[in-house]
Formats: C-alpha cells, sequence, structure tokens
C-alpha cells in the first residue's frame, strides 16, 4: 500500500476515535438512574415521614360553670338578711302551708325554672330573707350532704352533732352551722336517745337560718 492511502486511514481512524470519545452516555442508562434516584428519594421521605412523631391538634380544655352549693348563708345569690330581689327569675311568689301556719315567701327556682325550695320573708320586714330551704337533691353543701344523705354518712362526717326532736309535727334536726337538717324520722320530745335514730335515715329538708 503507497504512503497517501496509509495516510488516509490513519486520519479516518483518528477522526472515529475523537467522535466516539465525544459521543454521550446512552439515554437509556441515564433515564433509569433518574427514576432510581427519585425513587430512593421518594422511599426516604416515607421512612422519615413514618418515624415522625405525630402532631396532634391541641386540646382547649374548657372549665365547667362553677358549681352551685348550699352555703352556710344561702345558695345561688340569694342571702340570709338579704333584700329579696321582687323581679329574680329565680324567684316566684308564694304561700307556704304547715304544721306551724302560713308563710309568705317565694318558690325558689334555678336558672331553668326547676323547683330549688322556698325563700321565707321575715314576718316583720317582708323584704328580708329570713330562711331558706332546700329540697331539691341536685345541690349539696361543699361538704357534699344533700337530701337523700343518710344519718349514717352524716354522723361520720359530723360525729359530734346532737339530734333534737320537736313538738310542733315531731320533725327531728340536727344542725350544723347555719343549716338545720330535717330527717325523716320523727320524736314528739326535743331531748332524743340518739341510738334510736336509725342509720339509714335520710334527709328530706335542708334549712339555711339566720
Amino acid at each position: 500500500m503507497n504512503t497517501p492511502a496509509i495516510l488516509m486511514l490513519t486520519v479516518a481512524a483518528t477522526t472515529l476515535i475523537a467522535c466516539k470519545a465525544q459521543e454521550p452516555a446512552p439515554v437509556m442508562n441515564t433515564a433509569i438512574e433518574q427514576k432510581a434516584t427519585a425513587d430512593a428519594k421518594i422511599l426516604e421521605l416515607k421512612v422519615a415521614k413514618i418515624q415522625e412523631p405525630e402532631v396532634k391538634p391541641a386540646v382547649v380544655t374548657v372549665n365547667p360553670t362553677s358549681q352551685v352549693f348550699i352555703e352556710n348563708d344561702g345558695i345561688l345569690g340569694f342571702k340570709i338578711g338579704a333584700t329579696i330581689d321582687v323581679e329574680s327569675k329565680n324567684l316566684k311568689k308564694s304561700v307556704q302551708e304547715n304544721g306551724e301556719g302560713d308563710f309568705e315567701g317565694y318558690l325558689l327556682l334555678d336558672n331553668s325554672g326547676e323547683e330549688i325550695g322556698f325563700v321565707f320573708a321575715d314576718h316583720k320586714h317582708k323584704n328580708i330573707i329570713k330562711m331558706i330551704e332546700i329540697n331539691s337533691p341536685k345541690y349539696t353543701t361543699k361538704e357534699g350532704i344533700t337530701i337523700g344523705t343518710t344519718y349514717q354518712e352524716f354522723k361520720a362526717m359530723y360525729p359530734h352533732s346532737i339530734a333534737h326532736g320537736s313538738e310542733i309535727e315531731g320533725r327531728t334536726h340536727s344542725q350544723v352551722g347555719n343549716i338545720l337538717y330535717q330527717w325523716d324520722v320523727y320524736f314528739g320530745h326535743y331531748n332524743i336517745d340518739q341510738s334510736k335514730i336509725k342509720p339509714s335515715a335520710k334527709i328530706i329538708r335542708m334549712m339555711i337560718q339566720g
């Protein structure tokens, strides 16, 4: 082979090698690698989400309305010795009749209109609260005493309390502070044998007096 032919072959081979070196990587391989990378990132995010602690929305606790207790001087804002608010929605003018006579006063109602008891007016000053009678078991003292509390439960809380009877209708009461507790047992005399009061005797009425 002559020299010009050899020279031409050499140039052609050199050009072919240079072109081969400049060819980009196969598109197929690049696409596969990109998908694999994307899949790896998605998997990484899923794993991170699983490991991340769940964030729950904050719970707002609303304190319930304060409970209404039978106090030593009143209930629902009505106090012994206070002026009677005749416009109050919690009062309804009435007369109570019992063995001691007829007494002017007001039915005591809760905010839903349900009867709680009776408010007695002073016999001289008709606009002053003299006594409040509680008949509803829905209300208690702060110590938990209410209509239906047994004598045994009461004595466990107030071991030194003494019950007394009455010549009028034989009513039997125990008193703690300004609150008189009437029992569902009857004794026609003031001084009674405490052991004769059954442990199962229950409070049927509570009276806040001045």
